[in-house]
């Protein structure tokens, strides 16, 4: 079964892992991954596996809350339902932005200041005040009206939908999906145990989920039947709900984002490897660090002129090499962008600096130019040119260059301005 088009993002919705949860997620030293790897500590793993780019954690509104919306939708009897569900879909389909580039293309070029927006995907925190709204009018619901017995069908079949969907991505997740991401050619020595610890993400997930909806379907039926009070379900209820959240906001806001004053001052220590590297006098060449999460860490950058590091506003030409060439170790760009010491792990996991003797200088000259029409041709040519000598351009800058006679004669001054 194929599941494309953002589809698959949005089951962490009510399954906080179901796509691995973020890019740098911290695993436990008992992890599948760790055993496999021989790590002994808590670390941070690339087990994020969906569509987007990278993220730092799920848009999770709760199983309980998922669950007491759906529910919502079969007991709740004014028009206001319907409202909410239109809103709720219709935030859904804005967030999967370029996955459903039909319909966001609209709104990006005739919504007024939507193409302002950083990410479609922020739209997802109406969609988590919208939710929860249903879910309340749904308890109301149960707790005022006269007829109980007639809100066992609709409670029964809301169980099934939501139970079901965790049960059967608990038991039969791992043949739907084959856990890849478009990172994973960076980490080809542990691919497979990557996998296999999002395999078990998804399905431990699912199964917590399927309790914590299982759970609250109890708390309200044993209402309905006369065995609890009003105040005990829903003390019950909003015990099960806060839990569920709490427990998956301590996985991206624990203790070890509180640290002491003095460790933002000085946030990193060198490492041996960063040392190694400092001791270049040149100071013109970048570094590639590939035993940190490398695009949302910002430790090498805090030593080197970093290949990685983070920004909230990242070029989108830049991000596209990201994802389309160095997350595939493409050297050819490695070498355009002067990439001069790649970090990787080493003998027991300690980072080690690999020097590449090709990286080519912060200028140089080329003699072959390749025009190419499209701008996802010139990102495509990337796979296959020699960059110590080609350049490629677009097509609607070909006058620039009319009458250009490349050569590779002559000399290259860099001049390095300081301002004090």
């Amino acid at each position: 079964m194929a599941w494309s088009n953002g589809a698959k993002d949005l089951l962490a919705s009510f399954i906080p892992k179901a796509v691995g949860g973020g890019s740098g997620e911290w695993l436990s030293k008992d992890s599948y991954l760790a055993s496999k790897t021989g790590l002994r500590k808590d670390f941070q793993a690339p087990t994020y596996w969906g569509d987007l780019p990278f993220t730092s954690g799920p848009s999770y509104f709760g199983a309980v809350v998922f669950f007491l919306f759906v529910l919502g939708l079969f007991v709740v009897k004014n028009e206001v339902k319907w409202w909410l569900l239109a809103a709720v879909l219709l935030t859904f389909m804005i967030s999967l932005g370029k996955n459903f580039e039909g319909f966001n293309r609209l709104l990006y070029e005739y919504l007024p200041m939507y193409n302002k927006f950083r990410t479609p995907n922020s739209v997802l925190s109406i969609t988590a005040v919208l939710m929860p709204v249903l879910g309340i009018l749904a308890l109301k619901e149960i707790f005022s009206i006269k007829d109980k017995q007639s809100i066992l069908k609709p409670l029964y079949i809301s169980t099934g939908i939501m139970a079901g969907i965790c049960l059967f991505l608990a038991l039969a997740g791992g043949s739907l999906f084959d856990f890849s991401a478009a990172s994973d050619e960076q980490y080809a020595q542990i691919a497979d145990a990557l996998r296999e610890q999002r395999r078990q993400m998804l399905s431990g997930s699912a199964w917590r989920s399927a309790f914590l909806i299982l759970a609250t379907a109890a708390a309200l039926r044993t209402y309905i039947k006369g065995l609890t009070k009003t105040g005990a379900a829903i003390a019950i209820i909003g015990v099960l709900g806060v839990m569920d959240l709490f427990q998956t906001g301590r996985d991206y806001l624990s203790s070890r984002d509180f640290v002491p004053a003095r460790s933002v001052q000085q946030p990193y220590s060198a490492r041996p490897v960063d040392n190694q590297i400092m001791q270049d006098n040149d100071p013109n060449f970048r570094v590639l660090d590939a035993t940190v999460n490398t695009f949302n860490s910002t430790e090498a950058s805090y030593f080197h002129k970093s290949l990685g590091g983070y920004h909230a506003a990242k070029l989108l030409r830049y991000q596209d090499i990201i994802d389309r060439h160095i997350s595939k170790n493409n050297v050819k760009v490695l070498n355009m962008l002067n990439t001069k010491y790649i970090i990787v792990p080493g003998p027991n996991d300690e980072p080690t600096a690999q020097r590449n003797p090709a990286a080519l200088g912060n200028a140089w000259f080329v003699n072959h130019i390749i025009m190419v029409p499209t701008a996802n041709a010139e990102i495509d040519s990337l796979n296959d040119f020699d960059p110590a000598g080609d350049v490629i351009i677009h097509e609607e800058f070909r006058n620039y260059i009319n009458g250009l006679n490349l050569n590779k004669n002559g000399s290259i001054d860099l001049t390095i301005l300081r301002i004090n």
